[in-house]
């Protein structure tokens, strides 16, 4: 959702050459291409996106991967940031369940997220949340890169 890779023009919106959108400390060299998502211009650009993978192509879901580059608001994030992000979450629910409508079969939303998902809270996505309100289907918690390798599934599910 946040690939931080930079340097891959190709890869990059126009969102990513204005510094106000970029999850950058200040001073913090423009190494990385993270978009912040406190801006609305961040949540339309990659909602468009969404849609048109929705709408436009035959999946069976979606998975929004926030495991490997888990940027979207530099942290801590408010409560405001956080049911900010949840009601942009909503309105991609809200996509998969009219895809489901429109196809008459099941149009599956998750997340792949670190296997201490609870600290993507820090950064606006309320995972308990989301699944308490029904938002998300599945959730994916792996490895990889900045978690640890004794993952508690059991805990977790």
């Amino acid at each position: 959702m946040n690939d931080p890779h930079g340097q891959a023009p190709y890869l990059e919106s126009a969102l990513h050459k204005d510094p106000k959108y970029l999850a950058h400390e200040p001073g913090e060299p423009r190494i990385w291409s993270k978009l912040n998502y406190q801006h609305k211009e961040v949540r339309d650009y990659h909602f468009t996106i969404i849609r048109e993978l929705i709408e436009d192509y035959d999946f069976d879901g979606l998975e929004l991967d926030w495991k490997r580059s888990a940027v979207c608001i530099p942290p801590p994030a408010s409560q405001e940031q956080i049911d900010m992000m949840t009601a942009w979450f909503v309105k991609i629910h809200e996509l998969t369940q009219a895809k489901a409508i429109k196809t008459g079969r099941p149009f599956y939303f998750g997340m792949h997220v670190p296997s201490e998902y609870k600290k993507l809270r820090n950064i606006g996505i309320d995972i308990k949340a989301m699944v308490e309100a029904g938002l998300i289907d599945f959730l994916c918690p792996t490895n990889f890169m900045q978690t640890a390798w004794d993952t508690p599934y059991d805990r977790i599910r």
